[in-house]
This record gives C-alpha cells, sequence and structure tokens, in this order.
C-alpha cells in the first residue's frame, strides 16, 4: 500500500518541478502560465490526496484527471518553447530536443494505458525513457558548457602570455 500510494501521488506530482525547470527557459511573459497551470497541478494533487484519504475516490478512479493535467503541461511547454525567441534564450533547441523524449513518452504511455496496444507491466515505461533521455540531453549540454568554458580560460591564458611577449 505504501508503493501505491507513492505512485500514486509521484505521478501526479511529476509535471511540477519540471515545469519549474523549464519556465526559465522561455519569455518572461509566458511565465505567468506556467505559475497558473503549476498552481492547478498543485489543486490536483491535494484534491486527489484528500478524496483517496477520506474515501470517496480511489487513486485509480481520478487518474484520467492526471493524464489529462499531463497532456496540458506537455502542449503547454512545447508552444511557449516554439513561441519564445532564440535570442532571449540561446539555449531553446537544446531544451525543446530534450523535452521531446519526455512528450512522446508521456503521449504513448497515455495512449499505451487506454488501449492496451503494448503489453507492459509499467504504465510509465516510456515516460521513464524520455526522462533518462531528458537528463542524458541536459548531463552532455553541461559538459560541452564545461569544455567551452575550460578551452575560453586557456584561450585567454595564451592571449594574456602573447600580450606579455609583445610588450617586452
Amino acid at each position: 500500500y505504501p508503493v501505491y500510494l507513492l505512485n500514486f501521488i509521484l505521478f501526479a506530482a511529476f509535471p511540477l518541478p519540471l515545469l519549474r525547470f523549464l519556465q526559465d527557459f522561455v519569455n518572461k511573459p509566458l511565465r505567468k502560465w506556467y505559475q497558473v497551470v503549476e498552481a492547478i497541478g498543485i489543486a490536483n494533487l491535494v484534491v486527489q490526496c484528500v478524496l483517496h484519504f477520506t474515501g470517496i475516490m480511489d487513486f485509480r478512479e481520478i487518474l484520467s484527471v492526471t493524464h489529462g493535467f499531463d497532456v496540458v503541461c506537455v502542449l503547454l511547454v512545447i508552444s511557449t518553447l516554439f513561441l519564445t525567441n532564440t535570442d532571449q534564450n540561446p539555449q531553446k533547441r537544446l531544451v525543446l530536443l530534450s523535452f521531446v523524449p519526455v512528450g512522446v513518452g508521456v503521449c504513448i504511455d497515455l495512449v499505451n494505458y487506454y488501449s492496451h496496444i503494448l503489453p507492459t507491466e509499467n504504465s510509465t515505461f516510456f515516460s521513464q525513457i524520455g526522462i533518462v533521455i531528458f537528463t542524458f540531453i541536459h548531463l552532455w549540454g553541461a559538459i560541452a558548457d564545461i569544455f567551452r568554458t575550460f578551452r575560453a580560460g586557456i584561450e585567454q591564458m595564451f592571449y594574456k602570455q602573447m600580450a606579455f611577449k609583445d610588450s617586452l
């Protein structure tokens, strides 16, 4: 029972940290939509927990609401990233590219949950794979940033040495 509770609560809360992370990559006027959807997500989580713990409805009975919220989150992220100017956020392409596997994984899991096309024990398998791919893409971006910074430091040191030799 505790694993069941934890699984459903984490599943309902899953989009919230992702939205918080991704809102920094969109234009400032679009961030208010993230705040609205985050508030709806928190309200959804609280209402579902209250309904479950009071015995009115089980988490499985209101799972379609969580799925609907997940779809809204995917649409929000993709649409706001497309509307964000690359000039204001040079990492827009990396973030959009990294979010695609998460969105595709969530959509495959939702379709499979309601249609049972693929026989699988885990109803979040493709979402988990999408999150792993998301993590690896951002890890790769972080490593590339570290190497760019290291290279710029070496170039700066080289130019300092050249300037010092030229001044002698």
